[in-house]
């Protein structure tokens, strides 16, 4: 099997600081990428009684330990001026773009709730498609005329079996994720 190699290649990852962003920023140094970790906080935080916030510092420190070059960037991508301002930092340290990542989202967070379809309200069908449908979006679109005037670039979408296949406690995850699929489909063309 040929080697994987993405040498010299700049990824972005947005939601690097924890679970599948995590791997995948560290898989992508292990094959030669240097890599834009992003997270919303530099440092480990816990919000109230949610989940905690991961940092992007050890996962930068990691990246470095294998050989490639990496930084870490705080960013809320579901504000557009994070979004343009953590393209803009990729491109000031490397000078490119050629592998976006977006895996920032999720099933609940602080401003919305997973639960029974009936129990939830709207701004919970709001909130979670903005954090895993227009983050994705932004991103995607923020990063396009850069790989456009390279002449390449990939861009990966990170959905989930909730937006095939429902699941109980899921409904606004599950159609989050079946509109990321969805674009996706749509920016292939």
């Amino acid at each position: 099997m040929p080697s994987f190699d993405l040498t010299d290649r700049v990824a972005i990852v947005t939601g690097g600081a924890q679970g599948f962003g995590k791997a995948i920023a560290l898989a992508l140094a292990h094959h030669g990428a240097n890599v834009a970790v992003v997270a919303r906080e530099p440092e480990a935080v816990t919000v109230g009684r949610e989940r905690p916030h991961a940092s992007v510092l050890p996962v930068v420190d990691e990246i470095r330990e294998i050989g490639s070059r990496a930084i870490g960037i705080t960013a809320d991508v579901r504000e557009q001026e994070n979004v343009d301002a953590l393209v803009a930092q990729t491109m000031a340290e490397f000078g490119k773009i050629d592998i976006l990542v977006n895996v920032a989202g999720g099933s609940w967070g602080e401003t919305f709730r997973s639960g029974p379809l009936v129990e939830l309200e709207p701004h919970d069908f709001i909130e979670c498609y903005r954090l895993n449908v227009l983050t994705a979006f932004m991103c995607s679109r923020a990063v396009q005329p850069i790989m456009k005037g390279q002449g390449k670039g990939a861009i990966v979408n990170i959905a989930s079996g909730a937006g095939v296949n429902p699941g109980t406690g899921q409904a606004a995850y599950g159609a989050a994720k079946a509109g990321v699929i969805n674009m996706t489909k749509s920016m292939a063309f």
